[in-house]
């Protein structure tokens, strides 16, 4: 009997025996772990109990599910176990008094010694999880945590954890109080619990035919409203749903089962929507909620029809192909009609924010970056955002660090690309960095004028053994012309603290990254993670040894020095560590850009300054600069919804059959999870209490991420899909199979034809054949037959 496990909450899920869990509660690093927490408890320190707890390993004790698979109620295979949390225990008198009270039980109280198969202390020592057999005549969690509620007296438990799914924290064997043999013995339990199951649906099922026949009229308005409240996305491969119901009715009925409106007239209406359901539900999970969401208002119109019901009804149908040829068709067509396009055929930069800002809700933003913005044009709200939260986590935030969805510390590295025809304003961000970081600008300009003093003096003082040593500050900008000696003097004196660069013409840029001795297309790379480079110079007065790269930067450019800077490095993850963005160009009346000024500007420089000072670095009375130390910040909360983003990435790769999509799904998450970090400190870290600043935080990963991967997507996704499948044509080559060794030892020219083309072979048969005869390789037996030579 196997069971869901995860290493901790943010890993994917794995399918483990009962026995391999129990190892793995006797071991020394869980047993280790529950001890910090112990030791975390008595000081008091909760945070730091919410984050050693977030570590532990999780079961899923009612379900167990094959590898990496999606961890959701209704999938996976019953284990015929139960998990029931007890968890309201104020004093550890309590504690063991409810111990003590599972422990006489499992003696005295008959349901209880042939059901309670183990007791464990809770990870917070807030109570206890104990885990029950399926009892007989059960048809759901519920059910079973009512029956032992009944069966004990004991009715202080948690009502809510009646989820398949649930996940539960795993604690070490020093925690056990209670086992009995039957643990390793729930074979039939499992397969009572999944009969149980089976039934429960089927009633419950026949109970909602009989309420249905029997419950008042719901108000239209109601169901309308209903179906709005729900959360699904949209869009499909940013079409609009509505245009591909639209599509659909057209391919599904004639002319005359349409009115006026281009809708099915009345009598066709709930037939047609049944029919729209059965091709969409491929498209949409097969989940009639989401169905029922998208249902236009015809269907509703139709009388009698329960628009609920047919949506189930349709994902119910058995299914026997993947997205139909209808549909397909319909998707095809509205793809070439989704975007406007240029003379050459490409799509206009207009006409994908249109299409994106459609289907895309821009999230609120912290009260700085809402002051910047207000000035700007929606057109370019994503550039500007990207823009900004790469200046704002590079120069403020850089020696903050937060967990990540790999358990790994992640700083606030992000690179921006904005790409925008010629005279179309891309000045505008150049005059944002100017104006908003003028003073940190200044600033890094005087250290650049002491640094190059003291060049001279060493100059003249060559030989000199009373020169002073080369003086040492924080830099926080740099142009794109730095050479790679003084990027690695700048990292080794600023420990860690981000490096910004910006250049208005990436043409530029280009020119300097393929320098032998500049910043380096690899230096880029590594910023993404922060990667190791090596400088090993024979100069006294260069720095030598490995420095992890903290490097952000912003690029401007037209679409072909864009084309021209990223070209070749698609293949190699350059394109994909970059936030993409772009802006329209110009219409006759122009975009009108306004920059914050006067007193408003001078606020925003004064909370850089503040920031820098807090999160970055500050100069002490003698004016030396006093790096802060790394200040880990706890964004638990963004994990989970940005692991939704990521798995619904990995659903809609599928359908689309999108492999580049299930690839770069990651890069941009870690983005939005930066975008995430910045918002969080903007908005002046909000604990759990302040829900809804921490919903806007999660929106604004969310939208972060999304915006990033769309528009990777659309400009280079079908590039690194064809790499993809040109890697997967070169692996089947490489099994240095011949076309002979998929015939048998006599054949036909029929079967060595279907041998070449397997093997990707073009050329005509008759040659081949006489190409082995030459070689002897194969015999002709003269009745329409070959012969391998063996």
């Amino acid at each position: 009997m196997n069971i869901g496990f995860q290493k901790n909450k943010r890993s994917k899920i794995q399918s483990k025996t009962m026995e391999e869990v129990i190892a793995i509660t006797k071991s020394e690093q869980l047993r280790k772990l529950c001890s910090d927490i112990d030791e975390a408890l008595k000081a008091g320190d909760n945070e730091k109990v919410d984050a050693l707890k977030n570590q532990l390993p999780g079961v899923t004790w009612n379900r167990s599910y094959p590898e990496g698979a999606p961890r959701k109620k209704d999938t996976g295979t019953p284990t015929g176990l139960v998990m029931r949390d007890d968890d309201s225990c104020e004093t550890e008198e309590q504690l063991n008094n409810l111990i003590c009270t599972f422990k006489n039980l499992a003696l005295t109280n008959e349901f209880v010694k042939n059901h309670l198969v183990r007791g464990v202390i809770s990870p917070r020592r807030h109570g206890v999880h104990t885990l029950w057999l399926w009892p007989d005549g059960c048809t759901s969690i519920s059910d079973v945590l009512e029956r032992i509620a009944k069966e004990t007296g004991l009715d202080d438990y948690d009502h809510s954890c009646c989820d398949n799914s649930r996940l539960t924290f795993l604690v070490s064997d020093d925690r056990v109080f209670y086992v009995s043999d039957m643990l390793y013995h729930t074979d039939a339990a499992a397969e009572l619990q999944t009969k149980q199951e089976v039934l429960g649906k089927k009633t419950l099922m026949r109970k909602k035919k009989v309420e249905k026949a029997t419950a008042p009229a719901v108000e239209q308005s109601e169901k309308t409203e209903k179906a709005h409240d729900i959360s699904y996305p949209l869009t499909y491969n940013d079409i609009a749903y509505d245009s591909i119901i639209s599509a659909l009715v057209k391919k599904i009925c004639s002319k005359k089962q349409l009115d006026a409106f281009g809708n099915p007239s009345q009598g066709n209406r709930h037939l047609t929507w049944l029919k729209c359901c059965s091709h969409l539900r491929t498209i949409c999970d097969n989940n009639p909620s989401w169905l029922y969401q998208l249902a236009p208002q015809w269907a509703f119109d139709s009388p009698g029809n329960d628009v609920m019901q047919t949506c189930v009804d349709a994902c119910e149908e058995k299914m026997t192909y993947g997205i139909s040829k209808v549909l397909q068709g319909v998707l095809a067509n509205l793809e070439s009609e989704t975007f406007v396009k240029d003379e050459s055929g490409k799509v206009t930069f207009e006409s994908w924010l249109e299409n994106f800002n459609k289907n895309h809700k821009a999230p609120a933003l912290p009260p700085v970056l809402s002051t910047i913005m207000k000035g700007m044009p929606e057109p370019y709200f994503q550039s500007a955002l990207a823009h900004l939260i790469c200046m704002f986590g590079s120069i403020c935030f850089s020696k903050v660090r937060a967990r990540y969805l790999d358990g790994k510390i992640k700083a606030p590295n992000l690179q921006v690309i904005i790409e925008a025809p010629s005279q179309s304003g891309k000045g505008n961000f150049k005059s944002l960095y100017d104006d908003l970081f003028s003073r940190v600008k200044k600033n890094d300009e005087v250290k650049l004028t002491i640094e190059n003093e003291w060049k001279q003096r060493a100059e003249k003082k060559q030989g000199v053994k009373e020169l002073e040593d080369r003086p040492h500050f924080v830099m926080q900008t740099a142009g794109i012309n730095i050479s790679a000696t003084k990027l690695m003097d700048i990292l080794n004196d600023n420990h860690d603290v981000h490096l910004y660069v910006f250049e208005e013409e990436i043409l530029t840029a280009r020119r300097e990254l393929r320098k032998s001795y500049g910043l380096s297309y690899d230096h880029i790379r590594k910023a993404f993670d922060n990667g190791d480079v090596y400088q090993n110079n024979k100069s006294a007065q260069s720095s030598t040894g490995r420095f992890r790269v903290f490097l952000n930067y912003t690029f401007t450019g037209t679409v072909e020095d864009t084309d021209r800077f990223i070209k070749g490095e698609i293949e190699g993850g350059t394109a994909n560590r970059i936030m993409w963005c772009v802006i329209p160009e110009q219409k006759r009346e122009g975009y009108l850009v306004r920059l914050p000024e006067g007193d408003e500007l001078d606020e925003i420089r004064n909370k850089i300054d503040e920031w820098v000072a807090d999160y970055t670095y500050y100069q002490d009375d003698e004016g030396t600069d006093i790096i802060r130390d790394e200040i880990e910040i706890n964004l638990d909360y963004l994990l989970q919804p940005l692991n939704e983003w990521n798995l619904m990435q990995w659903d809609y790769g599928e359908l689309q059959k999108n492999h580049a999509r299930k690839t770069v799904r990651y890069r941009y998450a870690q983005m939005g999870f930066i975008a995430g970090m910045v918002a969080h400190l903007m908005w002046g870290c909000p604990d759990a209490k302040d829900k809804k600043t921490r919903q806007n935080v999660i929106d604004l990963a969310r939208y972060f991420a999304t915006m990033g991967i769309e528009r990777y997507l659309h400009k280079y996704g079908d590039d690194q899909n064809e790499i993809h499948k040109q890697s997967k044509k070169k692996e089947v080559k490489k099994d240095n199979k011949t076309p002979l060794d998929y015939v048998g030892l006599n054949f036909t020219k029929d079967d060595l034809q279907a041998a070449l083309k397997r093997c990707g072979i073009k050329s005509p048969i008759r040659i081949v054949i006489h190409r082995y005869k030459k070689q002897n390789i194969i015999v002709d037996t003269k009745n329409g037959k070959y012969r391998k030579n063996v």
